[in-house]
């Protein structure tokens, strides 16, 4: 019996059992332009999706979804169809396919931590040492105290103090004493002096390093910052607000009285906290405590913006393309706004925290609500919203300090960009990505056939072929069913074809210039023929789409002054995928731009049944 053979049979009697309570599903990928051009391969356990993932520079990386998400990127936005295999599993191989999948995950995460922090520190003393030098210095910035200070370290705004941090240092020193404050001013300073480098090695704890000198530095700047607001009342920035204009109702005021008290209390007990962000959870109370007050002296709701400045931007073009997208937005904010509103009132809690996270319901309601509603009426640019649940504005520090000596500084520099080079030379080692023996496909099945005791799973010639491996393990006894998730046209065509003429569908649907069911995506390459479900007529289709991306081409070199190449790279790409259709296969579907398919109109497809 050959060792190929045998492993086959060792994997089936692993998974094949009479009455699993769950399957192991493999997921594999339509191709598309763009990433995973060639499909790609994944792997289901419960909800959630394990993945490999090319990223530049050239690695290969894990990543762990949840299915929700995975569905939403790879079906919705990138329009692909997934075939899902179940493989019968009894409770102990799933335990051990996902101890080995998350072990590995929870491995590399930690090194690109490493990774990460090292290049923090770096670069925090770089730009120490160019702004004493007179350089200029990529200023590094900080996340909370943008809602008081500016980049150049200054407040903008009509008021000269604010009043609840004016009431709240009134009650620090009537009820710790007015030394208080100026003490933990001093021993912020201290703290920082006394700050100094500790480059992580790849032995030391990964908690040690990702806590590593750049998030030391940033937690005691931070600190010293909001104390320095605190002690100065300076006001919230003008720009860090968003006046709702919704009226305070009578029975609304008690509640947001209390929770103000409840915010200053918390802010007090901060001040003795040793947690070592207590800097930042210190600003972000402040602040709100702030917006609750400029709410009751209005009468009106008063939130803090919670939308990142420095986040993405969704041009106005793009606003002006997908005005219904917008709408959608801005009336999905309002009823949100007026659910965290009334939890907020109406449902008073004595918990902080759940208080706070209705709180930052409110505010990211409000946020994304009234910046839709202004992107339509004024034609300007959108903010994404974010998946950040608390407010963090940044704060950029323009001239970074530390109180050391240049000898001290110099001798910290090197050690850290030569920890730095090592810990990415290690990455590239242990995770770099090889078209033929490291990949998604090749590292999905080793980390599989590491799971499950059995040797050599990766070493069938072609299983570096995403569609090769999946058609190798479909054959195993143990795969029970095979299903279809439909990409997001498919499944939009075959609703269109239910109760409409599938030949006239088909007609209109065949191009982009009158599909129904694909609006022009910036970012895909300059076709005209989907050829998607026309084998025959493929080759035809791509000699037209060859045609079509090369006449972009030529129209995009004259273009390259007024769009900087964008249509002569989609024309381009536009040629390079439309060779593989005149041999009858397709690669390009069509993707859906990322801000107008924010949801499906009716939810994702359901699953079909492909055996």
């Amino acid at each position: 019996m050959s060792g190929r053979r045998a492993l086959l049979l060792a994997l089936s009697g692993i998974l094949a059992v009479a009455a699993p309570v769950a399957a192991v599903d493999l997921l594999y990928l339509a191709a598309n332009e763009g990433g995973s051009s060639g499909g790609h391969v994944a792997l289901r356990l419960d909800r959630v999706v394990f993945h490999f993932v090319h990223e530049q520079p050239g690695l290969v990386r894990l990543r762990r979804d949840s299915t929700a998400d995975f569905e939403r990127k790879y079906r919705l936005l990138e329009n692909r169809s997934i075939r899902v295999t179940s493989l019968a599993a009894d409770e102990d191989t799933q335990r051990r396919v996902r101890t080995a999948f998350t072990r590995r995950w929870s491995e590399q995460e930690q090194e690109f931590q490493r990774l990460s922090a090292l290049r923090d520190e770096r670069r925090l003393l770089e730009a120490v040492t160019d702004d004493r030098a007179g350089r200029q210095v990529e200023a590094p910035s900080f996340a909370g105290p943008g809602y008081f200070i500016d980049d150049d370290g200054a407040a903008r705004t009509a008021l000269d103090e604010e009043p609840a941090l004016v009431r709240l240092r009134t009650r620090l020193a009537r009820e710790r004493g007015p030394a208080l404050l100026p003490e933990r001013l001093a021993s912020a300073r201290r703290a920082l002096g006394a700050l100094r480098t500790g480059t992580c090695t790849a032995t030391e704890p990964a908690a040690r390093c990702s806590y590593g000198f750049a998030r030391r530095y940033e937690d005691r700047v931070v600190l010293l910052r909001t104390l320095e607001v605190l002690r100065a009342a300076t006001p919230l920035r003008d720009d860090g607000l968003r006046p709702v204009g919704i009226a305070l109702s009578l029975g609304e005021r008690p509640a947001v009285e209390s929770l103000a008290r409840m915010l200053e209390d918390r802010a007090l007990d901060l001040l003795d906290s040793r947690r070592p962000d207590r800097g930042f959870a210190l600003v972000v109370t402040i602040a709100r405590l702030s917006a609750l007050q400029r709410s009751l002296d209005a009468g009106a709701w008063t939130v803090l913006d919670v939308l990142p400045p420095d986040g993405e931007v969704f041009a106005a073009s793009r606003i002006a393309r997908h005005r219904d997208a917008t709408r959608a937005i801005a009336r999905s904010g309002a009823v949100a706004f007026e659910r965290a509103r009334l939890a907020l009132t109406a449902h008073p809690t004595a918990d902080p925290t759940s208080a706070e996270r209705r709180l930052a319901a409110l505010e990211r309601s409000a946020s994304q609500w009234l910046a839709a509603s202004q992107a339509l009426t004024d034609g300007t640019s959108l903010r994404a919203t974010g998946l950040a649940p608390i407010p963090a504005r940044r704060m950029r520090h323009a001239h970074p300090f530390l109180p050391w000596s240049d000898a001290a500084l110099a001798s910290g520099l090197d050690p850290a960009r030569h920890a730095e080079r090592r810990q990415a030379h290690r990455i590239r080692d242990r995770y770099g990505y090889d078209l033929f023996r490291r990949n998604c496909a090749t590292e999905l099945v080793r980390t599989l056939d590491d799971a499950l005791a059995v040797g050599g799973i990766g070493q069938a010639p072609l299983d570096f072929v995403p569609l090769a491996l999946n058609a190798r393990l479909r054959r195993l006894p143990s795969a029970t069913e095979t299903t279809e998730l439909p990409s997001r046209r498919r499944s939009a065509l075959r609703q269109l074809a239910a109760d409409r003429s599938a030949f006239l569908v088909g007609l209109r649907e065949s191009n982009t210039l009158t599909a129904t069911t694909y609006d022009r995506n910036p970012d895909d390459s300059v076709f005209l023929f989907f050829t998607e479900g026309r084998p025959l007529a493929r080759p035809l289709l791509g000699t037209v789409n060859l045609g079509v991306g090369l006449g972009a081409t030529v129209a995009g070199i004259a273009a390259v002054p007024l769009d900087r190449g964008h249509l002569l790279w989609s024309g381009l790409r536009g040629a390079v995928f439309s060779l593989p259709e005149l041999a009858f296969v397709n690669i390009r579907k069509g993707t859906y731009d990322r801000y107008a398919a924010a949801e499906p109109p009716d939810g994702l497809p359901e699953a079909t049944s492909a055996r």
